[in-house]
């Protein structure tokens, strides 16, 4: 199991300030939100979360990722 797997009472992995820098980078090298989302899967994981100012979402990224807590797993996410 990757450690950056979800799991029902897991939060989400968190960057650290290097990979938030990266992310920043990326962003400004690519000038779209992919080269961020990237970045984080490579580092984090294919399963994290974003906070913004009111708003949290988790970002699911690959397609095994999806798979499992669209299809496989999905009675262990609400």
């Amino acid at each position: 199991m990757n450690p950056s797997d979800p799991t029902p009472n897991k939060p989400a992995p968190a960057a650290d300030p290097q990979t938030g820098l990266a992310v920043l980078k990326a962003f400004l090298a690519e000038r779209s939100p992919l080269g961020p989302l990237r970045v984080m899967a490579e580092r984090v994981g294919h399963f994290f979360q974003v906070p913004l100012p009111g708003f949290k979402p988790y970002i699911v990224y690959g397609p095994e990722a999806n798979r499992k807590v669209l299809v496989t797993e999905r009675d262990k996410f609400q």
